[in-house]
């Protein structure tokens, strides 16, 4: 039997027990929370289900999708947080592997391997569209656009590793029908276990063809904040309908603008005619006897670049002004803005503008903001990055493209982010000079800050060393000069015949 909204909201507000009187418009049930007390007002909120997985249907997902695509290519704002959060998260260069073996020589190797077969278009791409670097980049934005994105695992001719992208629409069910897919166990397009983990994926190509992917072969780009659910919803899930409303907003703005252009003056009169008809004014037409004498007669004059307009008598011509937009109109619209970016988790000021704020206000800002772009990052290596080098190392490794490691932990690797966004960088770095000499900041943070693996950064600074000396000693040795001469010359001292020679 189907409930009615009073015996909803006597069911929720008896913990689950039916009840046999009816709410009281004004009774309280002396709940803890306020907020689940009962209002005559109020309580007529009721969610469908509570139920994450089922929350979605697929009605409800390709709406969503259709509302997200339409305010990517017409709203601005929109399509700003798309474009801009990938930027924040990977940069312009990417998550970078670096081997973390105990196997220097190896993990040279293999970071070759890999490069040589991510950084290729044609050799990592099935479709022949992205590199590694750039399917970060894009995955994520259309993630964040559609809900989710899907990348498959796949090989070339050669048996190398290659991955074959599908957007998030092509993820759907077979079954139209609620009771054929809970007799599937297809939800969404995706295939649950009792425990609600994911064993294999539903996609549709360009041909109408389907393809049952197992969860071993796909990588499933998406937020995992809704644990509940199998798939993503897009990121502007709460804020579509104010997208909807800036779009229209702005558009009557900009018809309100071209009206008023049209209309540049109009006529007033000083006084009133003597026989008692109203003043002429904007939309009446008056009557005159077609003299240059009469009071209600304007001539107009063309002139050289403009049009020059003569009123004699009592009338007057007067600019039509319009103050719109107002200043209210303007901040709501910046107020819709703000919305989106509190939905998103971030500060506003950190995707559209940082105009208007100080110095202190920027740094709190940017540091706010490290922690959400951290998480996503961390997010990104362990869904995508770190199981695409695992594939793409163990592939070659199986083909005989690269021998095996003497480390049994072949699978170890860092990744190395992109450095922190700063607007004080001689300030900053100072300061973390500083801590380094005092031994408060240790090298593998300060590489890590600046985007760089800190074995790498230490070989190089020792490398760069080294070639400093040896190139010191065969330029003084090819000049006929001892390297206590060289360097003495270097310092500006005074070079004496008691200086021991070195180069014997």
């Amino acid at each position: 039997m189907a409930r009615t909204s009073a015996d909803i909201l006597q069911l929720a507000a008896n913990g689950g027990q039916a009840a046999t009187v009816p709410p009281v418009p004004g009774a309280v049930y002396n709940s803890p929370f306020d907020s689940a007390n009962y209002t005559p007002y109020r309580n007529e909120i009721f969610f469908n289900d509570l139920e994450t997985h089922t929350e979605i249907d697929s009605w409800t997902r390709e709406t969503l999708i259709n509302k997200s695509r339409w305010c990517f290519n017409n709203v601005a704002p929109y399509t700003a947080v798309c474009r801009n959060l990938p930027m924040l998260v990977v940069g312009p260069k990417g998550l970078m592997p670096f081997p973390a073996t105990e196997d220097r020589e190896w993990n040279e190797l293999a970071l070759r391997a890999f490069n040589m077969h991510s950084a290729n278009r044609s050799a990592f791409d099935l479709g022949g569209r992205w590199s590694f670097t750039e399917a970060q980049r894009y995955a994520y934005l259309s993630t964040l656009r559609d809900g989710d994105h899907f990348g498959v695992l796949t090989e070339a001719a050669s048996q190398a590793g290659m991955m074959a992208f599908y957007e998030g629409h092509a993820c759907r069910n077979k079954e139209a029908r609620l009771h054929q897919m809970a007799a599937t166990r297809w939800q969404d397009g995706v295939r649950l276990d009792r425990h609600g983990k994911a064993q294999a994926y539903q996609l549709w190509g360009r041909n109408g063809r389907r393809m049952i992917v197992p969860r071993e072969n796909m990588i499933h780009f998406c937020s995992p904040e809704r644990r509940g659910a199998s798939r993503g919803v897009p990121i502007g899930m709460h804020w579509f309908n104010d997208g909807v409303d800036w779009t229209e907003l702005k558009l009557y703005l900009k018809t309100a603008a071209k009206l008023r252009a049209q209309i540049g003056y109009y006529r007033t009169t000083s006084g009133r005619p003597t026989n008692g008809e109203p003043d002429p004014s904007l939309g009446f037409q008056s009557v005159n006897d077609g003299t240059d004498e009469s009071p209600e007669h304007v001539l107009v004059k063309e002139v050289h670049k403009g049009v020059e307009i003569l009123s004699t008598g009592r009338q007057e011509i007067k600019t039509l002004a319009d103050d719109r937009p107002g200043p209210n109109t303007m901040e709501w619209l910046d107020r819709l803005m703000v919305q989106l970016s509190m939905g998103i988790g971030l500060p506003p000021h950190i995707i559209f503008y940082l105009s208007g704020l100080g110095s202190a206000e920027v740094r709190l800002v940017l540091q706010g903001s490290k922690a959400w772009i951290k998480t996503q990052q961390q997010q990104l290596v362990e869904n995508f990055c770190q199981r695409w080098w695992v594939y793409v190392i163990s592939k070659e490794i199986k083909r005989g493209a690269l021998r095996r490691p003497r480390d049994p932990d072949w699978w170890k690797c860092g990744w190395i982010s992109p450095s922190d966004m700063t607007i004080d960088v001689g300030r900053e770095g100072s300061l973390k000079v500083k801590l380094r000499e005092n031994g408060m900041l240790t090298l593998a943070m300060w590489a890590g800050e600046l985007g760089e693996w800190w074995e790498r950064l230490q070989d190089q600074s020792l490398r760069e060393a080294a070639r400093g000396a040896r190139r010191r000693r065969e330029i003084a040795a090819e000049e006929g000069v001892t390297e206590q001469e060289l360097v003495a010359y270097q310092k500006g001292d005074v070079v004496t015949d008691s200086m021991p020679n070195t180069n014997q």
